[in-house]
């Protein structure tokens, strides 16, 4: 991205006179547009005047701006520094979801839940294209879910704290392998009366 930063001078309203170079430096600092933010680079500047060519160092920490000091005015660009591009390294929900509490057989709900990734270069930015484990309905087992995302090759996931409880009502408790037990356990000791009914029952009949 080129920039043409000019400097003029004008003297009691007369002509306009371009200043192409000043006797000391001053400070510039320019915001880095949004789509190249997104391209997840650092950056620098470049400064041609007279036909030379200078990298000129960004004087701040900011990753959305460059902050220089310059003498000349001329044709400036935005570049990319080969080598120094921005990686993941870790990610936090900087926000709870507005939900956080569950009846068994519901689903996991984000609204509200803000989620930001911190990277290399210490710079911080939130995120949408996360996925989140379980996608599907929540059981009595689950304390938190695992949100996940990955960029560039790099992944990373947090946890978000949850609680689920049992749905009101008859049926089997959600008590995951517990409550299969639970069922298996009951059949039999239906089945176990059953059977010792119809025992009872055939020798009855067989006394008489």
């Amino acid at each position: 991205m080129y920039l043409d930063i000019t400097m003029f001078k004008q003297k009691n309203g007369g002509e306009k006179q371009p200043i192409t170079q000043l006797n000391a430096p001053i400070r510039i600092v320019i915001d880095i547009p949004a789509d190249l933010l997104a391209k997840g680079s650092n950056f620098g500047i470049i400064r041609v005047h007279t036909g030379v060519a200078t990298l000129l160092n960004d004087l701040d920490d900011n990753p959305n701006t460059i902050t220089f000091d310059t003498d000349r005015f001329s044709t400036y660009a935005i570049v990319y520094l080969a080598g120094a591009a921005k990686t993941l390294v870790s990610i936090a929900v900087t926000a709870p979801p507005s939900k956080t509490t569950y009846t068994a057989g519901q689903s996991f709900n984000s609204a509200g839940m803000v989620v930001t990734a911190t990277y290399s270069d210490g710079s911080t930015a939130v995120i949408t294209g996360y996925t989140v484990v379980p996608s599907g309905v929540l059981t009595s087992y689950h304390t938190a879910v695992t949100i996940s995302y990955t960029e560039n090759g790099v992944t990373k996931t947090v946890t978000q704290a949850v609680t689920v409880s049992n749905a009101s009502g008859g049926g089997i408790p959600d008590t995951g392998d517990d409550g299969i037990v639970w069922a298996i356990s009951g059949l039999l000791s239906m089945l176990g009366c059953l059977c010792a009914w119809r025992y009872r029952r055939m020798r009855h009949s067989k006394s008489r």
